[in-house]
């Protein structure tokens, strides 16, 4: 992002597809006088005639029972997180471009409950993960010394991440009770 010479707009230079739903997410900011950004904010916006109708709703979890879930980043993978951690670890350097191409949808959980939605999701298959910037530095850091956390779908109940943790949304259905776990 690029601030305008007066300070008051914010822009970047993107390419955007046909037909598909976006949503900005700005988790931090300051201002030249110290001003922060009290929670972030997201926008969404669509290249279509309309928004996508499917939605994922759930909660975030963090087993350690200290970690506030909120403004914990929720998103939709187009596949296994386990893969695109793989993707990274070969190339770090490489992070924002493997998570342009696998992250589908994100939202934000608002508060201490932990409760998000994502909307505006098309039909398909995906895999809910999660990370929580600690720090509040606008960067997600799990090989941080401590590291921030990266939590996961476990639909079969093994404890790990694998590609049988996925949901299917179809024909703009609402899937619930999705549990991110920390």
């Amino acid at each position: 992002l690029r601030p305008s010479a007066d300070g008051k707009e914010l822009s970047a230079s993107v390419t955007l597809k046909a037909n598909t739903a976006y949503t900005a997410v700005l988790y931090t900011a300051a201002s030249l006088r110290g001003q922060r950004l009290p929670t972030p904010t997201q926008i969404a916006f669509t290249t279509g005639a309309d928004f996508p109708a499917g939605q994922v709703r759930g909660r975030v979890v963090f087993r350690d029972g200290a970690t506030s879930p909120r403004s914990t980043l929720v998103g939709l993978l187009n596949t296994d997180l386990i893969s695109v951690i793989q993707q990274i670890l070969v190339n770090p350097g490489q992070a924002t471009e493997v998570l342009r191409q696998t992250l589908n949808a994100i939202a934000i959980t608002p508060d201490e409950t932990g409760e998000f939605v994502i909307p505006n999701v098309p039909d398909g298959t995906y895999w809910p993960a999660g990370a929580k910037d600690t720090d509040l530095d606008g960067s997600l850091e799990p090989t941080a010394v401590p590291p921030e956390p990266i939590g996961f779908y476990d639909r079969d109940g093994d404890g790990g991440a694998t590609r049988a943790d996925s949901v299917v949304v179809r024909n703009g259905a609402i899937v619930n009770d999705i549990v991110i776990v920390f």
